[in-house]
């Protein structure tokens, strides 16, 4: 893969989130979309079960079962209704 850098930035010692300076579009020649991806290794069952349910905020598992069952959650990696009920966090 390539090595060209395409953004730099600082992390915050706070809440460890990473602060990027976005170049105004009116001087670039590439068309930048607001996009935002999680970085997912290599992880158990019980894991990805954590993760989904730290990134939706730590909702009442009984509300996060409720949206498995009626198919209102976007994709999260590892995140069913069968692997809620083995690993709740």
């Amino acid at each position: 893969r390539g090595s060209t850098q395409i953004m730099t930035g600082t992390r915050s010692t706070s809440t460890r989130l990473w602060q990027l300076e976005l170049p105004n579009q009116a001087h670039t020649t590439a068309t930048l979309r607001e996009q935002a991806h999680a970085a997912v290794g290599h992880s158990t069952p019980a894991d990805l079960v954590a993760f989904a349910h730290g990134s939706l905020f730590f909702p009442v598992l009984s509300t996060l079962e409720k949206a498995l069952q009626d198919d209102i959650l976007p994709a999260f990696p590892g995140l069913t209704l069968a692997t809620l009920r083995k690993y709740p966090p």
